[in-house]
């Protein structure tokens, strides 16, 4: 999580205002999957035709995928040089 806030804060125009709003649809995204993967688990225990043995690992998988080529298009962010700091003597 650090990490994602640390390329929001660097990407984006006015950090202070739009990281609330970043974060809040974040979260919403992160209660949807898992929503929908609850969904898909009570789905798949009604149904007996369609559970399939490790479905979850598979759909994990399946995401995985899909965000690795995601993130293929991320903006490029170099690293940010360490401020010099004055010796003392």
């Amino acid at each position: 999580m650090a990490l994602t806030n640390s390329i929001a804060f660097i990407n984006l125009q006015n950090s202070e205002r739009d990281f609330g709003k970043i974060r809040v649809w974040g979260t919403i995204g992160w209660i949807a999957a898992g929503l929908g993967l609850a969904g898909w688990r009570m789905i798949a225990k009604s149904a007996g035709s369609i559970a399939i043995k490790g479905d979850t690992l598979f759909l994990a998988g399946l995401f995985s995928i899909v965000m690795g080529v995601l993130s293929i298009g991320l903006p490029h962010t170099p690293s940010r040089k360490a401020e010099e700091v004055p010796a003392h003597s």
